[in-house]
């Protein structure tokens, strides 16, 4: 801790200009930017929730809920007035009956899934970024000290 404490007091000024960034772009990127992305991805899986519930009160649907999927109707018209479900079943490669419940436990872990790998993603492009601008001044100000050297 006091070792950064005094690297901060002797920092000069575009170093703790670098440190307001590098700070402001973890809050940006690791924070704000996950979470918005995960808000509508949220609504988006949301209304597909809705729209498989109401497919699911179909009676054309019926057989989508409790059959296995080999078995289930390739009717298009069928498939066209439950394609939620069929998709769903096909996506969760289940033969399993298919209840709104184990839906919404498994949309949540996606969900989930969804917003620590924004937030990770975050963090390596916030650090990568820190990192490229750390170098760079480091490279100008090595750059800029090689011209003030006195000759002699």
């Amino acid at each position: 801790m006091f070792r950064i404490k005094t690297w901060i007091q002797n920092s000069n000024g575009w170093q703790r200009l670098w440190l307001v960034g590098v700070v402001a772009s973890y809050i940006y990127l690791a924070i704000f930017v996950p979470f918005q992305e995960s808000s509508s991805y949220s609504q988006s899986k949301f209304s597909d929730m809705r729209e498989i519930e109401a497919e699911m009160k179909k009676t054309e649907c019926a057989p989508y809920l409790v059959a296995q999927f080999s078995q289930l109707p390739t009717d298009a018209y069928i498939k066209s007035i439950c394609s939620g479900l069929y998709y769903e079943r096909k996506r969760l490669k289940s033969d399993e009956l298919f209840s709104l419940k184990a839906y919404e436990t498994e949309m949540n872990s996606r969900i989930r899934f969804s917003l620590h790998d924004d937030i990770k993603f975050g963090l390596i492009y916030a650090t990568f970024l820190s990192a490229i601008v750390y170098a760079l001044g480091a490279l100008a100000a090595w750059v800029i000290k090689g011209f003030r050297k006195k000759e002699l």
